[in-house]
């Protein structure tokens, strides 16, 4: 089977991690009779030779001596048929040579097209459809097998297969209609994604409806590994190109309402009731699901609220995280029963995450449900992580953030015990920040900006004190006691004091944009960045140089700039965005996406991850509607 595998030169060829001249005795190893030996030279091989998709010299070179394995070798035949459809598939500079190499290998192993094992079957019918026009020859043999078949996977798979191949698209729908009847759930499926795939928007209901009467469980399997090529849309995909489809398919069971809202606007209240079931569910399922069966759960905590394991809690604070997201773009002010329980859960994580949710979609009393977690869960109330990945986050903001003024009692006990995580809610109340200053004092520098908001209510002793952090070199520090007391000295000796060039630059335009007209001796250090290489840089300093010296006929034109190479607005373009709706100025280099963003039917701005505000894409929105009025 591997005769002629010591003529090649491997080490002059390259695969993910080098010179190839391991590569032989891998595939040794790969057909040795010793089912762990081949398990592991398998386990090395794949990684090696198509590693995350992207394929090397060496592969090339490999693939005729893996498709004499796969057919005559000791076993293992379905990873090493598995192995070549990965080459097939593969990426980068050597992808044509590879892809060549497998067809010239692919005629050889057509007799397993037929082996008893679907998996063998399978892995043939993705190799075809991966070979691509290669394969086109292939097409009568693959029609074959569709009535030959017996195995519902592997009849769907060919489906698929004829859909990606066939050259002829009439041809092709006729088939699939007619599938559309077949017995099987999965062929049926297999028949309906592919008329889908090239049906015209809006989707239509019969065929959405025929996809998904044929799931047993509701697109579940479309999450799984699909081999097929960049031009197989997965049904789930393609329902996300209809909202209304896929809203059908939400109503149907399938879990698609987050993904839903994050790629739709205005779906929010069409999609809340299903996320509050799931994250209702998260929880509850963390208890072993008795509550729901009717039983009662095992555990609980005074108060009444269910026992949660870990993993329930960390679903459940997610799914929480998103009714929170998705409850602060709606008008609010429902009861919501469902969160009751959650409200009450043993779990800390739990209960803050469904305040916050309380909160964001303003539930009546959602105000003393968070002095009642101030007073339970002080350090949870703080800070906590609604997902792995999301930025601390805290309740406490939040709540001054959505009730303004009827949150006052929040800010009330914000005061009473002030911590860093909670200063922003007292921004509003200056009334009751200045009467927290020793306390705001000790959190410096975290509190210098409530500090600056407070004029000569700050009172002497906090001037001194950030005059003393200032000399430290603190530039926020220095920039609320220029904000406070007008002394730009102190925030001028810490720019100019700087490591080097960049750093002096950035720290000049940071100030400069909060303090305006006093930061006009940093200037020349805004010029300058104003010719940085990175757009984002020169959007920012020409954002400063317009706070210092409301010139806009040579700032405007490079933060417009910015926006309007943007694709998605990341935070970066959200800042040029904001800018330019405060100069109420749009050049018309950037109308066009500014239009975009205000009359898009999608999001433009991504919203992951997900931490329980707002979706960033509501400002974006609103800040371009806003622009587009000011402008005509």
């Amino acid at each position: 089977m591997l005769d002629g595998i010591d003529d090649i030169d491997w080490a002059a060829l390259e695969h993910a991690y080098g010179p190839a001249d391991d590569v032989p005795d891998l595939l040794r190893a790969a057909g040795s009779p010793d089912p762990g030996a081949r398990a592991g030279a398998l386990d090395e091989l794949y990684p090696t030779l198509c590693h995350q998709g992207s394929v090397y010299s060496a592969t090339a070179a490999a693939v005729p001596f893996v498709a004499r394995l796969a057919l005559d070798g000791p076993g293992d035949r379905p990873r090493l048929l598995w192995l070549l459809h990965g080459a097939a598939r593969g990426t980068g500079r050597e992808h044509r040579r590879v892809r060549r190499a497998v067809a010239v290998a692919f005629p050889s192993l057509l007799d397993l097209a037929a082996d008893e094992d679907p998996s063998v079957r399978r892995a043939m019918v993705w190799i075809t459809a991966a070979l691509g026009e290669a394969s086109l020859p292939l097409l009568p043999l693959l029609r074959a097998r569709l009535e030959a078949e017996s195995d519902p996977r592997v009849r769907a798979d060919v489906v698929t297969a004829l859909g990606l191949l066939d050259v002829s698209p009439r041809a092709g729908e006729a088939r699939n209609r007619a599938l559309l009847s077949d017995p099987e759930p999965l062929v049926r499926r297999a028949a309906a994604t592919d008329l889908l795939r090239t049906a015209p928007l809006p989707l239509p209901v019969g065929l959405v409806d025929a996809a998904l009467d044929a799931h047993g469980a509701p697109v579940a399997d479309d999450a799984a590994h699909h081999p097929w090529p960049g031009s197989y849309r997965p049904l789930e995909e393609r329902l996300m190109d209809d909202p209304d489809a896929a809203m059908r398919a939400v109503e149907r069971g399938a879990p698609l309402a987050w993904r839903l809202t994050e790629a739709w606007r205005d779906r929010e209240e069409a999609v809340l009731p299903w996320l509050a079931e799931a994250a209702a569910e998260a929880v509850d399922g963390g208890a072993g699901g008795a509550e729901k069966a009717g039983g009662n759960a095992p555990g609980g905590d005074a108060a009444g609220g269910p026992t949660v394991s870990a993993d329930a809690a960390a679903r459940g604070t997610e799914a929480l995280c998103r009714v929170a997201r998705v409850g602060a773009a709606l008008r609010g002010g429902q009861s919501a029963p469902w969160l009751e329980p959650l409200l009450r859960s043993d779990d800390p994580a739990v209960r803050v995450a469904a305040t916050n949710a309380a909160v964001r979609l303003r539930v009546p009393g959602a105000v003393g449900l968070v002095l009642r977690l101030m007073d339970e869960l002080p350090e949870e109330a703080a800070e906590f992580r609604l997902t792995p990945l999301s930025a601390p986050g805290t309740v406490v903001p939040a709540a001054v953030e959505v009730f303004g003024p009827a949150a006052e009692p929040v800010a009330r006990r914000v005061a009473a015990g002030p911590r860093t995580a909670w200063l922003d809610a007292l921004r509003p109340f200056p009334v009751l920040a200045a009467g927290c200053v020793d306390a705001l004092i000790r959190l410096l520098p975290a509190s210098a900006g409530v500090l600056a908001g407070l004029g000569p209510a700050a009172g002497p002793a906090a001037v001194r004190a950030l005059r003393d952090l200032a000399g430290t070199g603190d530039l926020s520090a220095a920039s609320a006691l220029a904000r406070l007391t007008g002394e730009t000295g102190p925030v001028l000796d810490v720019v100019r004091a700087s490591a080097d060039d960049g750093a002096r630059r950035t720290a000049a335009v940071r100030v400069a944009a909060r303090l305006g007209p006093p930061a006009a001796a940093l200037l020349p250090l805004l010029e300058e960045e104003m010719r940085a290489p990175s757009g984002t840089d020169r959007a920012a300093a020409a954002t400063a140089v317009w706070r210092v010296t409301g010139r806009t006929h040579d700032t405007a034109p490079v933060v417009a700039g910015r926006l309007a190479s943007a694709g998605d607005l990341y935070e970066p373009h959200l800042g040029a965005l904001r800018t330019l709706a405060a100069m109420g100025v749009l050049p018309g280099q950037a109308r066009p996406a500014v239009r975009r963003i205000a009359l898009s039917a999608r999001r433009v701005v991504p919203g992951f991850p997900c931490d329980g505000t707002p979706h960033p894409d509501l400002e974006a929105r609103r800040l371009a509607r806003r622009l587009l009025a000011a402008t005509g």
